[in-house]
C-alpha cells in the first residue's frame, strides 16, 4: 500500500469514528435537553460543580496518558455546550 493509499484508509478510519462522535453527541444533547427540563422544574441551577468535577476525573482516567489533557478539555467543551442546551430548556 503506498503513502496515498495509506491516507486514505487512516480518513476513512476517521469519517467512521467522527460519524459516531456526532450520533453520540446529538444522543448526549438530547438528554440534556431532559435534564434542562428537571431542573428547570425543580427550580435547580445548570452548574453543578461537583458533577463537572466528576465527569472530568471520569474522562482523564478514561484517557490514554498521552491524551489525557485534550480529553478533558474535549469534555469541559462538551459540558460548556451541554449547559447552554440547559439553559435554553429553562
Amino acid at each position: 500500500m503506498n503513502s496515498a493509499e495509506k491516507l486514505r484508509s487512516l480518513r476513512d478510519r476517521i469519517d467512521v469514528i467522527d460519524t459516531e462522535l456526532v450520533r453520540l453527541f446529538c444522543e448526549r444533547m438530547r438528554i440534556c435537553e431532559s435534564i434542562g427540563g428537571l431542573k428547570s422544574a425543580g427550580n435547580m441551577a445548570v452548574a453543578d460543580e461537583a458533577r463537572e468535577t466528576q465527569v472530568l476525573d471520569r474522562a482523564a482516567e478514561a484517557a490514554d496518558i498521552v491524551y489525557r489533557s485534550e480529553s478533558v478539555a474535549l469534555m469541559r467543551t462538551v459540558m460548556d455546550i451541554s449547559k447552554c442546551i440547559q439553559r435554553n430548556r429553562q
